[in-house]
């Protein structure tokens, strides 16, 4: 029945607390809007206008609440109050409307932070559950369980409690947020921490000196290793109205958000966004505008073996990172290159490089999409797009992160991967490229063959 409330849950938008002013605070606290469907597997939903930022992956089918329209875009009320964005052609509205009131208990995470911190100095032990010693998942169990919350015993199955926040979008994690790590298993969860507020979390960790201790995110070495943030439904939670009787209630109009208002925003203006410092290092990758790096070049323009010639013996992260790429492209074993991406990804990390962090994380990426192009599943190539989303925010002035996240929107949302494409070629013009420019124009042609 359509006036039954559980039709209306929302099971796969991504939960995103808002860190927004005020004003948008007060009218998510009660909103209405129009009941609608999504027509087509696989729907971006994105957290601001002129689809930038990707928050989560929508199936056929499920059901969302539209608030306001432009020419190509519907603005979607998310579960926790936030905005998402999404195309039109994407959504079918129904003759429904619905209220929603959001309730945020910010006490509970504060409680959680605050018990989590009498947790402090206690020692590590592997298997561990009590202030004797105890391990990652065993103190994050017992802060929840101690403030009435059930979580299962192990890092991988808590994971699949709550919802999956952003976890490019630090500034919308709340305290209480739940933080899993990949650190010695590829992408096998091994180590679990709390996020505790203004950038920092807390855990049990085998580092300092092996006890329970707090670390900044921006730590280099698990930002790099970070898999997913959970946010668990007792940190805040909707009350939802039935359905009203079949209506066709009317959908306030979006804001121009830029001077040609339906477009999709520059990757400068995405670039200052994710990166407003930029990217000034020597790297010439990352600045040049009159030279291009001739292995980079060899590597966009699909010369796997100059690459592969020309870094045989290098020990600088990005050429290896580079390297990688091109031996994945000619069809190098996973043995061979798996290796190379691990020296990459370590070396960028210590060197604190954003440019050759982003290189090594497309290498990964790569890596993701040659193993689902072996095995499809949903999950494989989502893995994938994560990695080349990851290198665009680090280094959103490479071509190369715009060029293999098109390949892979291709499979997934072909309009998304169309104006990757223009984004990747704005970039070459920025950079002064433009003998890229032919190099990306036969890469649109040849995946919309």
């Amino acid at each position: 029945m359509i006036h039954d409330r559980t039709w209306l849950r929302f099971t796969a938008i991504a939960i995103l607390w808002s860190t927004t002013s005020g004003a948008f605070a007060a009218r998510a606290a009660e909103s209405s809007g129009r009941i609608a469907e999504i027509t087509r597997n696989n729907t971006g939903i994105y957290g601001e206008p002129a689809l930038r930022s990707l928050r989560s992956i929508c199936s056929k089918g499920q059901h969302v609440v539209v608030l306001a329209e432009s020419k190509t875009e519907y603005e979607l009320l998310m579960a926790n109050g936030a905005p998402g964005f999404v195309l039109k052609a994407s959504v079918r509205l129904l003759p429904f409307s619905t209220s929603i009131h959001i309730a945020r208990s910010s006490a509970l995470g504060q409680t959680l932070v605050r018990t989590a911190e009498t947790y402090l100095g206690v020692p590590y032990l592997w298997g561990g559950t009590t202030t004797q010693g105890i391990d990652c998942s065993g103190f994050v169990q017992a802060v929840y369980r101690q403030n009435g919350i059930s979580l299962p015993r192990v890092a991988r199955d808590q994971v699949n409690i709550g919802s999956v926040v952003n976890k490019f979008d630090v500034g919308s994690w709340v305290p209480g947020d739940r933080l899993y790590f990949a650190c010695h298993h590829g992408r096998v969860i091994d180590h679990t921490a709390m996020y505790v507020g203004n950038g920092y979390f807390i855990h049990a960790s085998v580092g300092h000196g092996g006890h329970v201790a707090i670390d900044p995110v921006a730590n280099r070495y698990y930002y790099a290793h970070l898999i997913d943030v959970r946010h668990s439904p007792e940190l805040g939670q909707l009350t939802w109205t039935r359905p009203t009787s079949p209506e066709k209630p009317r959908i306030a109009k979006l804001p121009n958000t830029d001077p040609d208002s339906d477009t999709v925003a520059s990757p400068e203006q995405s670039a200052k966004e994710s990166n407003p410092d930029g990217d000034q290092s020597a790297d010439a990758i990352a600045t040049a505008k009159t030279h291009l790096d001739p292995i980079y070049a060899s590597l966009v323009s699909g010369d796997y073996q100059a690459v592969i010639r020309k870094t045989q013996k290098t020990k600088k992260p990005g050429q290896i990172a580079m390297r990688a790429i091109a031996m994945l492209k000619i069809g190098s074993s996973e043995a061979d290159v798996t290796p190379l991406i691990i020296r990459a990804i370590d070396g960028s990390v210590a060197q604190q490089h954003s440019t050759d962090r982003a290189l090594a994380v497309i290498a990964n990426g790569v890596l993701q999409f040659k193993r689902y192009q072996k095995n499809p599943s949903i999950d494989q190539i989502q893995y994938a797009r994560s990695q080349f989303d990851e290198a665009v925010i680090d280094a959103p002035n490479l071509e190369l992160g715009q060029m293999e996240l098109a390949e892979t929107n291709a499979y997934i949302d072909p309009s998304v991967a169309t104006q990757n494409i223009r984004w990747a070629e704005d970039i070459a013009r920025r950079n002064g490229h433009p003998q890229l420019i032919s190099v990306i124009e036969r890469l649109e042609a040849r995946i919309f063959q």
